[in-house]
């Protein structure tokens, strides 16, 4: 996913990332936002500073 836009996030999610001039998602979030939505159970591992 390249941006928040094509995450089918909820309306007013998606006007909240916006909101806080958030446009493109993290490679933690891009991985794991779908998954997420798609009722997976996610569990992630990043740096501190990454979005989880």
């Amino acid at each position: 996913m390249s941006d928040f836009d094509m995450m089918s996030l909820p309306d007013a999610l998606r006007r909240r990332v916006a909101e806080m001039g958030l446009t493109n998602p993290t490679p933690i979030q891009a991985q794991a936002i779908p998954q997420a939505m798609n009722g997976r159970d996610v569990m992630g591992l990043a740096q501190t500073g990454t979005g989880k």
